[in-house]
């Protein structure tokens, strides 16, 4: 998998459902079958029923949320000192993608539509910054609300952040639990424990960016895959 990024350092917010711990049963998003549209944003109904809405907080940082159900929940966020703002954005259809741009000079956002709805992110250069995996395509479990999505990376690309971990700074390939556990002499490698904190910074020989997994719940990153669990 390859995971190219952002020069100027933008941020990818995803917002992830908390779920039982149960037995998954993992389905795509599948393809866009219809689009409603706003000023500031775009909302991206799919043929598994779940939606997905894009939006941007400026010109270089773009949000995007996933509802297994279709139906989001309130716009609030622990994270973010003030409330998001309305960005408004250009939309353009382009041979079955989707481009969004909240700036002529700014990042862009491009969403495949069939067979399977992919979010590709780029800088102002027209480098990739985060694109999805086509092979592993966003996923959910309608029954537990699990959201699981896969990035493409390059092989020299390095990792830091996650919070506290007693783990190799560079946190590329590595499986680690986002929890705050109360670990007392704690050995190396083992994860998790006292602070998590879901903001890392990725970079490689051409751009960095720095996503903001925007969960509250207990969650994995499995090498370069994010799965909430509760």
């Amino acid at each position: 998998m390859r995971m190219n990024q952002l020069l100027r350092c933008a941020a990818l917010l995803l917002s992830l459902a908390w779920v039982q711990a149960a037995p998954a049963a993992w389905q795509t998003l599948g393809r866009v079958v219809h689009e409603q549209r706003d000023k500031a944003a775009i909302e991206l109904i799919t043929s598994s029923g779940a939606h997905v809405r894009v939006s941007f907080a400026d010109a270089d940082v773009m949000r995007v949320r996933v509802s297994p159900t279709g139906t989001f929940e309130r716009d609030f966020s622990y994270a973010l000192a003030d409330a998001p703002r309305d960005v408004p954005m250009d939309v353009q259809n382009k041979g079955g993608r989707i481009v969004l741009r909240a700036a002529p000079d700014g990042s862009r956002v491009e969403i495949t539509q069939a067979p399977e709805l992919l979010v590709d992110v780029y800088d102002a250069a027209g480098n990739l910054v985060v694109g999805d995996d086509p092979a592993r395509p966003i996923a959910f479990d309608a029954a537990t609300g699990a959201i699981e999505t896969s990035k493409q990376r390059v092989p020299a690309e390095l990792y830091y952040g996650f919070g506290e971990k007693a783990l190799p700074l560079s946190r590329h390939q590595q499986y680690m639990t986002m929890w705050n556990s109360d670990t007392p002499g704690y050995a190396p490698g083992l994860d998790p424990i006292y602070q998590t904190i879901p903001f890392f910074i990725a970079t490689s020989l051409v751009t960095t960016d720095a996503p903001l997994i925007d969960c509250n719940t207990r969650w994995k990153v499995n090498g370069l895959v994010v799965v909430s669990r509760r």
